[in-house]
């Protein structure tokens, strides 16, 4: 039987500061649907996945910090397939608002 999961570490652009960007971390499971639409150079993202995930998280400021958590979590792991992988979304993390105008169940 497959875990299907990994540590993941999600860069963001900063909402409000251009050129500034947060990490956050998470282990998840069935990354495929982090996107709906992967045949284009810009993948649509499926913004209540990524939101589930990924808005309980502590938001760092660098990758450093980012990777020493994901570090630990990876640690923590009894079965990390994937293990540890960075996902780049060019854009804002999303706010539940915008996660809960597309088609999928928000998590709370």
């Amino acid at each position: 039987m497959s875990a299907d999961n990994g540590i993941y570490i999600l860069k963001t652009q900063h909402r409000f500061k251009l050129g500034v960007f947060e990490w956050r971390v998470a282990e998840c499971t069935n990354s495929e649907n982090f996107t709906i639409d992967t045949s284009s150079a810009e993948p649509l993202w499926n913004l209540p996945y990524v939101w589930n995930y990924f808005s309980k998280a502590e938001v760092h400021v660098t990758n450093e910090a980012a990777l020493q958590q994901a570090l630990a979590l990876y640690e923590k792991c009894t079965i990390c397939e994937y293990g540890i992988r960075p996902i780049t979304m060019d854009q804002p993390f999303p706010t539940r608002e915008e996660a809960a105008t597309m088609k999928g169940r928000l998590i709370l």
